[in-house]
């Protein structure tokens, strides 16, 4: 019988549209289109969709992240409202599409790095006023002696964090150029073979929680105390570990004066090859773990990685001293409604529920 799709969108206009084609290189595409407004509309809805990852902001603000996970038959699109974020006169929509190419994530599906948006407003719809630049990415999938375990996250990243590959002036304006039309989505009614996704409605939204998250400073004994900005890390002066206080996925957000430094990211430490043990003890364990690098050409900058990551310990390090001038948390999951109900009399049983709920929104 073949695959059973679900159902599709209605027919739209819209394309999809491109920076530069199937790649094997890792790359980050800034989608930008110009909006002027005399007045603010109480509404401007889009329907958006990227292939692979996106950002969307609206006059620095960030409005979506996603898609949400899914495949070439079932390429989920987003319907959002983004006049919150506009203003009268000049308005700048960008959405940062990014591919790690042959490093992405196992769970990646792609199908080539491309961008749809929906809209009444003719500028908005792709391709309409939509301009695109590039630069490449640092991505490298690095093996972590994780046996018998596999990894399966997204690569390390190793990022020039003087040019960070979401600020504005480090983009390369001068190569900006007109986006390219690769054919506009299967969906109901239409359908163009080639195009290679199949675009469906939404059903979870990825979130950024905007809560600030506790950061403790693992020390001697396994005491713990709240970070203070200032520490040095790296040389003499050795690794800092800090403790998110339970598992998260999300963002470390880092302020740094030095040259170059780590960060590694762990659900919990190891007793030996296999086993973690109670995730609160790190006295006589090992941190094995993920990591990013960043490099300030410069000698301080700022650092956020690409891909949000999972972890309750961070750990930074570098071969020479480096000084932690801030470091924020920032949560990203899923957001949804519980729909369901479930109450039993044993007390564990209601414990994995809850647990479930909540590895649910990881």
């Amino acid at each position: 019988l073949g695959p059973v799709k679900p159902p599709a969108l209605p027919r739209k206009d819209a394309c999809w549209v491109e920076g530069a084609g199937r790649t094997s290189s890792a790359y980050a595409w800034r989608f930008r289109c110009p909006l002027v407004l005399a007045t603010v509309p109480d509404s401007v809805p889009i329907l958006i969709t990227a292939d692979p990852r996106y950002r969307l902001v609206v006059n620095g603000q960030l409005m979506d992240e996603g898609p949400q996970r899914g495949d070439l038959d079932a390429w989920p699109v987003a319907e959002l409202d983004i006049a919150p974020a506009l203003q009268p006169g000049e308005n700048e929509v960008t959405v940062f599409v990014y591919d790690f190419g042959a490093a992405a994530a196992l769970w990646q599906k792609s199908h080539r790095p491309g961008l749809w948006v929906e809209s009444d407003w003719p500028g908005l719809r792709t391709p309409g006023a939509w301009c695109v630049s590039g630069i490449p990415l640092d991505v490298r999938r690095e093996e972590i002696d994780l046996t018998p375990t596999y990894l399966v996250t997204s690569p390390n990243e190793h990022q020039n964090a003087d040019l960070p590959w979401f600020a504005p002036g480090g983009w390369p304006m001068t190569e900006e150029r007109p986006v390219r039309s690769v054919g506009r989505g299967k969906s109901e009614g239409h359908g163009e073979e080639d195009s290679g996704w199949w675009l469906v409605p939404r059903t979870v939204r990825v979130a950024t929680r905007p809560e600030p998250v506790p950061i403790w400073q693992v020390g001697p004994g396994d005491a713990r105390t709240p970070f203070i900005p200032g520490q040095v890390f790296g040389g003499e002066a050795g690794a800092l570990l800090l403790d998110l206080g339970e598992l998260r996925t999300g963002r470390p957000r880092l302020s740094v004066t030095g040259s170059a430094g780590q960060i590694a990211y762990a659900e919990a430490m190891y007793e030996d090859a296999h086993r973690k043990g109670n995730r609160d003890v790190t006295v006589g364990k090992t941190f094995r773990g993920h990591a990013d690098s960043f490099r300030f050409d410069s000698g301080r900058g700022n650092f956020e990685p690409v891909m949000w990551r999972t972890a309750r310990y961070l750990r930074l390090s570098s071969a020479n001293p480096q000084k932690l001038e801030e470091i924020a948390w920032q949560d990203v999951g899923a957001d949804y409604e519980v729909a369901a109900r479930f109450e039993t009399e044993d007390t564990e049983l209601q414990r994995i529920w809850d647990i479930s709920l909540r590895t649910a929104r990881l």
